[in-house]
């Protein structure tokens, strides 16, 4: 009987195991377009660019005087400078999704502290829901939706 139970815990534990390295995180890399909020004051029809690989997810997209780029390591902590703003964010899979903290710190060391999750719907789309504190106190809530381009 110890053997046969011995058994059933081995080939359970194999079964669950191969149901595990089965399970994949996605792949956020393409261009996207923004579909929502459409207003063009909101964001409405920006692109961006996403490249992800094992270690990292970059995203760049066009703004006023050049370009934002952010490289976020998927393992972990990563700092940036974007102008005079130093950013230090930290990334976590929460099964399907990439929630991606991040802490602005501004000159006169007023901070904005940020939160994205990032997720893929069945319908190929991006989904971006951003949560921020801002230096003034408010906070900022916005839930982008972006499609393959």
């Amino acid at each position: 009987m110890k053997m046969k139970t011995m058994l059933l815990v081995i080939g359970f534990s194999v079964f669950v195991g191969q149901g595990l390295r089965a399970q994949t995180t996605p792949n956020f890399s393409g261009r996207w377009v923004q579909v929502t909020p459409s207003a063009e004051a909101e964001g409405g029809g920006s692109e961006r660019t996403v490249t992800q690989d094992a270690a990292t997810l970059t995203t760049e997209h066009p703004s006023e005087g050049g370009g934002h780029r952010q490289v976020y390591k998927l393992d972990g902590e990563s700092r940036s400078t974007l102008g005079r703003v130093e950013v230090v964010s930290k990334t976590v899979w929460d099964g399907g999704r990439l929630v991606i903290t991040s802490t602005a710190t501004y000159p006169g060391d007023n901070k904005r502290e940020s939160r994205q999750v990032w997720s893929l719907g069945t319908d190929g789309r991006l989904t971006i829901e951003l949560l921020a504190k801002n230096p003034d106190g408010t906070t900022t809530e916005i839930r982008s939706v972006h499609q393959k381009k």
